[in-house]
C-alpha cells in the first residue's frame, strides 16, 4: 500500500521496499495473500515499480488463490472469499461466504488504467491519457469502454503481424494524450496518413521508445509498424 500510494519519498528506501515486495511475492509463488484493503493496491504497486510483468502474472493465475481460480470454478460474480468454492467443487467456509461481494473486483480499476490504458489527467476526464500495456506476452488484444461525464472513451488495441492497431474515441470537448510504443513518429499512422499530419492530431513527439500524440475530440484508428 505504501508503494501504491507513493508514501515512500526516499529513493533508496523505495528501491529497498520494492525489492522486498517482489521477494515476498516470489516466496508465495506469486499468488495473492491480501484481503479487502491490500488487494486494490497490489497490482498498482507493481506497476509503479516497473513490474507490469508480475502484475499480469497475478492477474492471469488460475490456481488458488487468484481471480482466475474463481473463473475456473464457474464464478460469474466476484466472491467474498478466494475459496468460496474450493478446488474440489465443494463450498468453502459458510461464514462470510457471499457470492456477490465486490471488494476483490477492485482489480478492474487496474485493468481499465493499464490494459485499456485509460488514465484521468483532469477532473471528469476533461483531459485524459491512453497508454495501454501492449507488451504483455499473455495478451494480444484488449477492449476498454469507459463512460464519462463528457461521453464514451474507447480504447481497443490488437497486436498484429505488422505491429499494433489502436482504435480510440475521444469525447466531444475533451482532449487526450495517446502513447504507443514506436521508434519514431513516422512509424505511426492514423488511417491512411502519417499520424503527425492527420486531422485532429495536434502534436506527435517521439521519446524513449514511445510516441506521444496529443489529439482532440474524434475517432482515431492508429497503426504502428514494427519496422
Amino acid at each position: 500500500m505504501a508503494l501504491g500510494m507513493d508514501l515512500i519519498a526516499d529513493p533508496d528506501a523505495r528501491t529497498l521496499t520494492a525489492g522486498k515486495f517482489v521477494e515476498k511475492l516470489a516466496a508465495d509463488n506469486f499468488h495473492l495473500k491480501t484481503g479487502f484493503l491490500g488487494t486494490p493496491w497490489l497490482l498498482p504497486a507493481l506497476s509503479k515499480i516497473g513490474r507490469d510483468d508480475l502484475a499480469m502474472r497475478l492477474l492471469l493465475n488460475e490456481d488458488y488463490p487468484s481471480w482466475g481460480f474463481e473463473i475456473r470454478m464457474g464464478a460469474t460474480t466476484m466472491w467474498e472469499r478466494w475459496n468460496t468454492i474450493r478446488a474440489d467443487g465443494q463450498f468453502g467456509p459458510v461464514e462470510m461466504n457471499s457470492f456477490n461481494h465486490y471488494a476483490y473486483g477492485a482489480v478492474g480499476d487496474w485493468m481499465f488504467g493499464h490494459l485499456g490504458g485509460v488514465q484521468i489527467v483532469e477532473p471528469g476526464y476533461k483531459k485524459f491519457r491512453i497508454a495501454p500495456l501492449v507488451g504483455a506476452d499473455a495478451l494480444d488484444h484488449a477492449t476498454c469502454h469507459l463512460q464519462t461525464p463528457h461521453g464514451l472513451i474507447r480504447s481497443e488495441w490488437t497486436r498484429t503481424q505488422d505491429g499494433l492497431r489502436l482504435a480510440v474515441t475521444v469525447p466531444a470537448n475533451t482532449c487526450a494524450e495517446i502513447v504507443v510504443p514506436a521508434r519514431n513518429a513516422e512509424a505511426v499512422r492514423e488511417g491512411e496518413k502519417p499520424a503527425a499530419s492527420a486531422p485532429g492530431v495536434v502534436q506527435a513527439i517521439a521519446q524513449d521508445g514511445q510516441v506521444h500524440l496529443t489529439v482532440g475530440s474524434g475517432r482515431y484508428e492508429f497503426s504502428v509498424s514494427k519496422d
